[in-house]
Order: C-alpha cells, then structure tokens, then sequence
C-alpha cells in the first residue's frame, strides 16, 4: 500500500469533504485527484499529496458551483435584475464598470443573448456560478478574491459581471459570464475546471478560508 493510500483512505476522504450534494462539482473534481494520485507511487506524489489535503480539509467551507444558464436576452435580463436586486446590489463587468440601472442591466443582456448573435431566445446566453466563504468572513475580501479569479481565469475570452451578496451568513458573489467570447469560444465550465477555480478563491481568500470566524 502506498503512502498517500495510508494516510487518506477513501473513508477519511469522504468523512472529510462532505459535500452538500452527490454531484457538486467539487467533489468529482477532488475525487478525479484522489484515483490519480493513488495509480502514482509513493515516493513520487508528496507535495501533491500535501496540496490535495490542504484543499479537502476546507471543502466544506469554500464553494465554488454552477447555478444556471439563463436563456436569450429575456432570461439574461431577468437574471441581472435577480442578482443586481433590481438595482440595490452593484454589477461589476469585466472592464470595472458598475452597472445599477435597469437600462443597463438590460443593454448587456440583449449584448449576451440577442438573436442577432444566436439561433433563438432558446440558446444559453451566460452561465452562472456562486463562489462563497464561511459566515463571518470579510465580505470584501470574498469579492477580492473572487475578482482576482474572474480577472486571471475568464476574462482574458470572456465578459462576466459579479455581485456581492451578504444577504446570508456565508457571503457570496455571483459570478455570470457571458457564453460565447470574444472569439466565439464558448464558455463550458467543466467539473476540473470549477475545482481549480475553488482551489485559486481559496488561496486568494486567504489561509484561513477553511473556518467559520468566531
């Protein structure tokens, strides 16, 4: 048996991550790192070994999850006004611009999903995705971090807007990108890809992400 099959069994990894749904994507994605760490041998994976444990030990605090994909401009438009609370909570675009006017909000959806650009109103014009902390965290240093990820890992192909919830007592930004880029590349986030983006909002959140403050 290797090092890394002694150190995490599949039962202690399990007891560990507890993710609220069967099919949280962050679950797949640390569970396609355990069946490729446990085929390596034992003397070949222990910083990988280290990371991998440093990631399960704060799964159940930091989320990172796909929660729609509005369709057409109509949808879009319904969706910013959901997120934007109908102007009271603040879109921030790619370029730093701060949408609150129901006129704006409807401008970039008709840019997402118009017809023009797609088959029909029935296209997916964005996808949308949570990434939260526990409760007690510093609701700016959750969008902090979630800016830096959206910066570095969407928008050099993709235009997105974020919105900070605090309405709740584990703050969250919705983050919604826009579905074709800039190149016409649509975006398709896998579960391997919302693992990293999980692993790089916890490192920009800080060390202590993993725990709920006091």
């Amino acid at each position: 048996m290797s090092d890394f099959d002694s150190s995490f069994e599949a039962g202690q990894l399990a007891a560990l991550f507890k993710p609220k749904l069967t099919s949280d994507p962050n679950r797949r994605g640390a569970d396609m790192l355990l069946r490729s760490l446990s085929s390596r041998r034992a003397g070949q994976g222990g910083s990988t070994r280290a990371r991998l444990a440093r990631i399960v030990s704060r799964a159940p605090e930091v989320m990172v999850k796909v929660t729609g994909r509005p369709k057409g401009k109509n949808h879009a438009a319904a969706h910013f006004d959901y997120i934007g609370r109908k102007g009271d909570v603040p879109l921030e675009t790619r370029d730093g611009d701060i949408l609150t006017d129901k006129e704006d909000r409807a401008a970039l959806a008709r840019d997402w999903g118009d017809p023009v650009y797609w088959r029909d109103n029935s296209t997916v014009a964005a996808v949308s995705m949570v990434f939260s902390m526990p409760a007690g965290t510093d609701p700016d240093k959750v969008l902090s971090a979630v800016r830096e990820v959206a910066r570095s890992e969407i928008g050099h192909e993709w235009d997105y807007v974020l919105a900070l919830h605090t309405d709740t007592p584990r703050p969250h930004v919705h983050v919604t990108v826009a579905a074709r880029g800039d190149t016409g590349k649509r975006f398709n986030p896998r579960p391997q890809t919302l693992h990293h983006y999980r692993e790089r909002f916890a490192v920009n959140g800080g060390a202590k992400v993993g725990h709920s403050a006091a």
